[in-house]
């Protein structure tokens, strides 16, 4: 009776250590939040802009307010959430747009732990030259 007692007693905490080893704690969190908004220098949203999430090699579009909401970014590794560390990580582009040379996104955080990321671009132009053939 005390022999087969011991076993079950074994076997059950064998299974409730699988159990424990297999278990993935609950729901994942959505790791680090940015949320993003693109405007022009007049301050009007660019819809077509494109945000390019650098280390993952994975692009998305922004909505037609010019926002986006990137959970789980990656960063490099050992780097801490930081204003410089977020906008090395996340790259806007949009047709006819780009940044400033010198400038920055503006980066900030969130009361509720979350990141907001501004990006201003400035509009420019395409120089078109076209050359016709002729016959000398």
């Amino acid at each position: 009776m005390g022999r087969r007692f011991l076993t079950a007693l074994i076997l059950a905490a064998l299974a409730a250590g699988a159990w424990w080893i297999t278990h993935d704690g609950g729901e994942p969190g959505e790791g680090l939040v940015v949320h993003l908004q693109v405007r022009d220098a007049a301050g009007a949203a660019v819809a077509t802009a494109q945000v390019e999430r650098v280390f993952e090699g994975t692009r998305l579009r922004v909505d037609a307010e010019g926002r986006a909401r990137l959970a789980g970014v990656v960063l490099r590794e050992l780097d801490e959430p930081s204003p410089e560390t977020i906008a090395r990580a996340i790259r806007v582009e949009a047709p006819f747009h780009a940044l400033r040379r010198g400038a920055t996104p503006k980066v900030t955080r969130r009361d509720d732990g979350s990141w907001s990321m501004d990006v201003t671009l400035e509009a420019h132009g395409v120089l078109r030259l076209y050359v016709a053939e002729t016959h000398l």
